[in-house]
């Protein structure tokens, strides 16, 4: 008799489980021992989800898009997908294979879904992939994600600076952003982007331009500011950092 057997989400990885290949190897062992005992006599077909898999390489494809090699993109989810396929069949087979007797034969087949590009329901998905986040955590995300996304056109402004040696590093550089969502950082919005000074405008559409400071050095941030030397004593430097050495210290409550 042909078994169809569907592994649901909990068991590959349980809820507030870390997604690591150890986490997820240990909960197929344990889907494996109760499907050892039907094979006797059967053809199995063990399917099973990878919505949270999927999620996770999408995560990493973005931060390598972002934090390592801005040409190389996400890969498109049909291609994770069959990744995902490929890495949870290989542990299925792996752990089956330690349980059953070893002429018995696996094999992981790769599926494709066909479907139609008009459907409404492309309109609303309603299937996760990826993690879950509570509220909190979901506007964090939301918030440091579009940090992230100032931060790069920031830089593509300062490149052309850098391109005709007009600014050495970033932080000899200023930025006029556009963007009502950066706001809420205030004055600490500067050091999540790498620049000595950042002036927000409003407005609804991301833009940027760059300029070289006219500040001075500050010997110890390196930051461009019109305060080095204020502060007796510290003549080389600006009066943050001043503060920072022998006053209280400044505080900071985002970068």
């Amino acid at each position: 008799m042909r078994i169809v057997i569907a592994l649901g989400g909990n068991a590959l990885l349980r809820r507030g489980q870390p997604m690591t290949a150890q986490n997820q190897r240990e909960n197929v062992r344990i889907a494996a021992e109760q499907i050892s005992k039907v094979y006797k006599g059967n053809e199995l077909v063990i399917a099973h989800g990878n919505g949270p898999q999927v999620g996770l390489l999408a995560l990493q494809g973005t931060a390598y898009y972002q934090h390592v090699d801005n040409k190389v993109e996400a890969y498109p989810l049909d291609v994770l997908g069959a990744e995902t396929q490929g890495m949870i069949g290989y542990m299925i087979e792996q752990e089956m294979g330690n349980l059953l007797p070893k002429e018995v034969p696996f094999a992981t087949l790769l599926t494709q879904v066909e479907v139609d590009k008009a459907d409404p329901a492309f309109q609303n998905p309603t299937k996760f992939v990826g993690p879950v986040y509570e509220k909190a955590e979901a506007e964090l995300v939301k918030k440091w994600t579009a940090v992230r996304e100032a931060r790069e056109a920031v830089t593509a402004a300062i490149e052309p600076l850098r391109a005709d040696k007009t600014v050495g590093s970033s932080l000899q550089a200023e930025a006029e952003i556009t963007a009502d969502y950066l706001t809420a950082l205030g004055e600490e919005l500067r050091f999540a982007l790498l620049v000595s000074k950042v002036e927000v405008k409003t407005g609804s559409e991301l833009a940027v331009t760059a300029k070289a400071s006219d500040g001075e050095k500050c010997e110890r941030c390196w930051h461009y500011t019109h305060d080095i030397g204020t502060v007796a004593g510290h003549e080389t430097i600006c009066k943050r950092c001043a503060e920072n050495v022998d006053g209280k210290g400044e505080e900071r409550h985002y970068a």
